[in-house]
């Protein structure tokens, strides 16, 4: 189970979260360097956006969303949101997709957790990242039983998620993404390249539904060359039009 099937939980209230995320937004400037925890991780992964991460590393510590073993629910969706608006970004369930395939294949190395039994600091192997399974426990998420705090070294991340100059290289938002995050209530998905990308995302949802893609961004990555566009955005933009289009799909 990844964090982005927990859709059916009950949404907490986050107007005093995107409150507090504001302002750290208003006072952030360069992150800390060192070893990146989750949120910071998929806040970078999202948006390579240096205020944003500082932002989120702020915002982590005065909210306390990293609770030992449980991660704040309300923390993600807070975080996810912000960052999916931000020019160029994604949401944490696409952030969320490309952690997992980069940890799974070993090509993001020099995590470390806590054990709850002995509370030493360990590494994680790739054998424990092929068993996560995301559970939600009374508003927080626990990602491995049995481990926490988890963290990833800063280097290692921004050299396997390297930050892109290049703004043509990043997703570009569509009329129908600037519209759905504005609230104005037009059907994402429109215009672009959706029409071609409509058939594509009924293939990748066969994928999924046969048990043939582990995620969305595992189905994108395999139909991605027959889309149209940016062979460097192509996997990015299928998987995030897919959980557009099937997010209250069963």
């Amino acid at each position: 189970m990844s964090l982005s099937s927990l859709r059916g939980t009950p949404e907490p209230d986050l107007l005093e979260d995107m409150k507090a995320l504001e302002e750290c937004l208003q006072v952030a400037e360069k992150p800390r360097k060192g070893f990146w925890t989750l949120f910071v991780v998929l806040a970078w992964i999202a948006t390579r956006d240096e205020k944003f991460v500082a932002a989120t590393q702020l915002y982590v510590t005065r909210n306390h969303a990293d609770r030992g073993s449980l991660f704040s629910f309300a923390a993600w969706l807070c975080l996810g949101r912000a960052a999916e608006a931000r020019e160029g970004g994604i949401g944490f369930e696409a952030a969320e997709d490309q952690l997992r395939e980069a940890l799974e294949a070993g090509r993001l190395d020099g995590g470390v957790a806590r054990s709850l039994m002995t509370n030493k600091s360990a590494p994680v192997s790739r054998d424990n990242w092929v068993n996560w399974d995301a559970n939600y426990e009374n508003f927080g998420i626990v990602l491995i039983p049995g481990l926490y705090d988890f963290r990833w070294p800063s280097e290692a991340v921004q050299a396997e998620f390297s930050n892109v100059a290049d703004k043509n290289d990043r997703t570009e938002k569509t009329d129908a993404e600037v519209t759905r995050q504005s609230g104005r209530g037009r059907r994402a998905g429109v215009g672009g390249y959706a029409a071609d990308d409509a058939q594509l995302l009924v293939e990748m949802h066969a994928l999924i539904k046969d048990r043939q893609a582990s995620s969305p961004w595992d189905a994108a990555r395999q139909v991605a060359a027959k889309a149209k566009g940016s062979e460097n955005n192509r996997q990015r933009r299928l998987a995030q039009a897919y959980n557009r289009e099937y997010d209250h799909a069963s």
